[in-house]
């Protein structure tokens, strides 16, 4: 039987966090024989400067 979890989302105040917790999740994971969709995991720019060029973000 296969079984799959639901979609998550975890936000970060900082991208070296959110790199650093994907890492850790993917290794978690593999100890129990799992592993993250890799056409669907993906990490997105969210808040308030997302939508700006990055030479407007504060």
């Amino acid at each position: 039987m296969h079984a799959g979890a639901d979609d998550f989302v975890m936000r970060f105040e900082s991208k070296a966090d959110a790199q650093e917790m994907l890492l850790a999740l993917k290794a978690r994971l593999a100890s129990f024989g799992l592993m993250l969709h890799e056409d669907k995991t993906r990490l997105i720019e969210s808040g308030w400067f997302a939508a700006l060029p990055p030479r407007r973000r504060p």
